[in-house]
């Protein structure tokens, strides 16, 4: 259910069809003036919902954060149609996964710096489009001295081999992501023996909905290395899938908002 500022309640939105008697996950709410509204959400009997994705036909995410009493803040600054998809949810703890930050790895004195300098698991780290170009890593010391990074992600001109350069905080985070899975893969982040961080599914309404992280890390890579994406991901629309996998996810094995974007199922709800 939809309702305005004032408390009136919007026409009924039209359910997505899910097909073998599962229920649909999406309504699609038409022509909604502008203004600031309210999603109400009323799980069924022996679910609950971790979140909801909402995208406008004007091509904006108009959820606004925070729950508030089983509701969630929309804003509609034109006319569009509103889709919104609610997440069944499968409550992460504290604990349960550990992520870290372009900024964790490029602090000497933090734990992911001590954890890439002496289990530096690769002959060398390429992270870029091979095809295009490439940022190249000797060792994890090469990797705590050059970040973080913190400019807009330009075109890559060239490969570079342990940068002394900022090249953009996007391919600072991606770096980070692929490190993230493959310590995880390794076993030396926290996280259930069955469950790999990698293997976590993308569900928001972003241009990576679907993919697994480690899917999600392949694509990302060979954008930033000026690559194409077979999923549609590029630069600009990487922003936000970008900031909801990597180390904001599960911050010292925290559980943050972002992390209910990330799903242990083989599709999206």
């Amino acid at each position: 259910m939809l309702t305005d500022a004032g408390g009136g309640e919007l026409p009924n939105g039209v359910p997505s069809s899910a097909g073998g008697g599962v229920a649909p996950n999406t309504i699609t709410f038409q022509n909604v003036t502008p203004g600031v509204y309210n999603l109400h959400v009323q799980s069924p009997a022996g679910l609950s919902f971790q979140g909801v994705s909402c995208t406008s036909s004007d091509g904006s995410d108009p959820v606004q954060p925070g729950w508030r009493d089983g509701a969630v803040g929309i804003r509609v600054p034109i006319r569009a149609a509103i889709a919104c998809t609610f997440l069944e949810s499968n409550p992460w703890g504290n604990g349960e996964m550990l992520t870290y930050s372009q900024f964790d790895y490029g602090n000497p004195s933090s734990p992911a710096a001590t954890l890439v300098i002496g289990h530096w698991p690769y002959p060398e780290l390429d992270v870029g489009d091979p095809a295009h170009f490439e940022i190249q890593f000797s060792d994890g010391v090469s990797v705590v001295q050059a970040l973080p990074w913190t400019s807009a992600p330009l075109p890559l001109i060239q490969t570079y081999f342990d940068p002394d350069q900022d090249l953009g905080d996007l391919r600072a985070e991606v770096i980070a992501l692929k490190l993230d899975v493959d310590f995880d893969d390794l076993g030396l982040l926290r996280g259930p023996a069955a469950l790999r961080f990698g293997d976590l599914r993308i569900c928001d309404a972003t241009p990576a909905k679907g993919l697994t992280v480690r899917q999600f890390v392949a694509e990302a890579s060979r954008v930033i290395g000026g690559g194409t994406s077979s999923h549609g991901l590029t630069l600009d629309n990487m922003q936000d899938p970008r900031r909801r996998t990597s180390g904001s996810a599960f911050p010292g094995g925290l559980v943050s908002p972002y992390a209910k974007y990330l799903v242990a199922a083989a599709t999206c709800p």
